[in-house]
C-alpha cells in the first residue's frame, strides 16, 4: 500500500495552533508521514544547532487517524549554506536529534559540495528566485549515487503568482537534469489551507515534468527512501556502526523498520530470518590479549 508523505509540512517557528491545524489537515487528506521543518539560516563557527524541538501537542485523535493508522510526525533540520566554513555546524551534536537533515545551498560551489561531499538526506533550493547556478548532471550524479533526494516545494507557486514562473522554471530544470529520479515534492505551508492532497500534488508533479509514476513516487517511495537514508546516516554517525535487533526497538522507533522494509521489499519475517542468519554466521571469537585472530594467523602462514 502506498504511504504518502510530506517531509516539509510547516515551519517549526510558527505558532502551535497553526502546526496542529496543518497536521490535522494532512491526516484528513491521506498523508501518513509528515515532518516539521526547523530552519537554521544564520551561521558562523560558534553556531550550535539546537536539539530538535518537542513534537506538537496531540490534536484530536480523529484527525490523527489515516485508514486506521496514526500519522507520524517527524522533525527535520534545514541548514542554509552560503560558504564552506558553515558546513562545520553539520557536525554539531544537535544535528543527530533530528529525523531528517536537509541543506539549502545558495551558491554553485555549495551546491556542488552538497552533491558530492555532505552527508545529508535532502538537497533543497529556493525555487522562488533566479538561481545563481545551473543544475549540472556531473554535479548531481554523485548525489544520485549516494541516495540523496532533491526537493521541490510547491506552495510558493500557489501563494504568490509573481513567484510561480521561477518555481516552474527551476523545477523543470531540476527534473530535466535528474531525469525524474530522486525527486520529492513537499508543501512548506504557512497555513493549513495551502496544503493539497496527494493526488493534486501528483498532478502538479506532471507540470514539473515528471511522468505519472515518478510524480507519485515523489510523494511516496522517494520520501521513504529519504527516511531510510536518514536512519542509516544517524545509525553510522561519526563512522561508528550502530547495530540493534528489531525486537529491541522502542515502539516509537518502529517506523524506521517499516520504512526500510518498504524500500527493500522484505517482510518482517524475512528480516528476522536474515537477522538470525547474520548472528549465526558471525559468532564472537575469544582472543587473549596480544593474540591475533585465527583468520589472520592462517592468512600469514
Amino acid at each position: 500500500m502506498t504511504k504518502f508523505s510530506d517531509l516539509n509540512l510547516i515551519d517549526s517557528r510558527l505558532d502551535e495552533k497553526r502546526k496542529q491545524k496543518a497536521i490535522a489537515r494532512a491526516a484528513r487528506l491521506g498523508y501518513e508521514v509528515v515532518a516539521i521543518n526547523h530552519r537554521q539560516a544564520k551561521l558562523d563557527r560558534k553556531t550550535k544547532i539546537p536539539s530538535a524541538p518537542e513534537r506538537p501537542k496531540e490534536v484530536e485523535s480523529d484527525y490523527l487517524k489515516v485508514q486506521g493508522k496514526e500519522i507520524k510526525v517527524l522533525s527535520r533540520l534545514t541548514v542554509t549554506l552560503n560558504d564552506s566554513a558553515q558546513t562545520i555546524v553539520l557536525r554539531s551534536d544537535g544535528v543527530s536529534t533530528y529525523d531528517v537533515l536537509a541543506v539549502e545551498p545558495t551558491t554553485e560551489k555549495m551546491f556542488h559540495k552538497a552533491c558530492t561531499e555532505l552527508e545529508v538526506d535532502i538537497i533543497s533550493c529556493d525555487m522562488t528566485m533566479k538561481l545563481p547556478f545551473y543544475f549540472k548532471h556531473h554535479s548531481i550524479k554523485p548525489a544520485l549515487e549516494r541516495g540523496v533526494q532533491f526537493e521541490i516545494c510547491y506552495t510558493p507557486a500557489i501563494r504568490d503568482t509573481s513567484l510561480r514562473r521561477n518555481v516552474f522554471h527551476n523545477a523543470l530544470a531540476l527534473v530535466g537534469s535528474l531525469k525524474g529520479k530522486n525527486i520529492i515534492i513537499s508543501s512548506g505551508v504557512e497555513n493549513a489551507m495551502e496544503l493539497r492532497g496527494p493526488q493534486d500534488v501528483a498532478n502538479l508533479g506532471s507540470l514539473f515534468g515528471l511522468s505519472e509514476d515518478k510524480a507519485k513516487a515523489a510523494i511516496s517511495t522517494n520520501c521513504q527512501s529519504a527516511l531510510v537514508h536518514a536512519f542509516t546516516r544517524n545509525g553510522t554517525i561519526r563512522s561508528a556502526m550502530s547495530v540493534q535487533k528489531v525486537t529491541e526497538l522502542a515502539p516509537d522507533e518502529l517506523w524506521k523498520v517499516k520504512a526500510s522494509l518498504e524500500a527493500s521489499g522484505l517482510s518482517v519475517e524475512q528480516l528476522r530470518e536474515l537477522e538470525a542468519k547474520t548472528v549465526k554466521k558471525t559468532p564472537r571469537q575469544e582472543i587473549t590479549p596480544g593474540e591475533e585472530p585465527k583468520e589472520k594467523r592462517q592468512k600469514q602462514r
